[in-house]
Formats: C-alpha cells, structure tokens, sequence
C-alpha cells in the first residue's frame, strides 16, 4: 500500500481487494502510519479499492476508534464499494465520498 502525507494529512492509498487474505496485513500498515504520524489526518483513498469484506470493514473500524470522535475520510470511492458502505451503515460511521465520474472527451468535437 502507498501512503503519502501532504498538510497534516496522512493518506493512505487502498487497492484492490481488501479481505480474509490480506486485512491483517493491511490493518498493521494502518497503524504503523498513524503510529509514525500522531496528530495527522488520515484519509483513506479508495481510487484503487475493487472490494472490500467484513474483515477489511473491521480494519476500518480499528482505525476509527482509533481517532475517537474525529470521522475518517474515505474518498474516492467506486460505486460498488459505495453500495458495500452503505448497506453497513459505514457511510454513517465514517465521511465516505464516492469518486467523481471521468468523462472523456478526446474524441468530441
């Protein structure tokens, strides 16, 4: 996973699949970040993110406890991993933005 810092923020660049196999992983890196960047604001970017289970849910959930009453921002993300935040209420828990639509415009007129 790629992480990058920018103005007090820690941004943390989630891809493709988060689940069984992999969120002990992913949850260690999480917390090494914030770890290594105490008082940073950590954003989570979906842009990469293809789907992510109860398990990867539960790492997300770790990371919020973690900054108590301040919400983590999830951006960027897909519509179909939107669907998976909203059905589990994580929409509510967590500022969850779904990624802007590209439009290509090269071949127009």
């Amino acid at each position: 996973m790629k992480t990058t810092t920018e103005n007090g923020k820690l941004i943390f660049h989630l891809t493709g699949r988060i689940d069984a196999t992999n969120s002990g992983e992913v949850q260690t890196e999480i917390m090494d970040m914030i770890a290594k960047h105490p008082g940073d604001k950590l954003i989570l970017d979906a842009d990469g993110l293809n789907y992510i289970s109860s398990s990867g849910l539960r790492v997300l959930l770790d990371a919020q406890k973690r900054f108590g009453e301040q919400k983590l921002t999830v951006k960027n993300v897909s519509n179909e991993v939107y669907e998976i935040f909203d059905v589990t209420g994580f929409n509510e828990l967590m500022n969850v933005e779904k990624k802007l639509r590209e439009i290509n415009v090269s071949n127009a007129e």
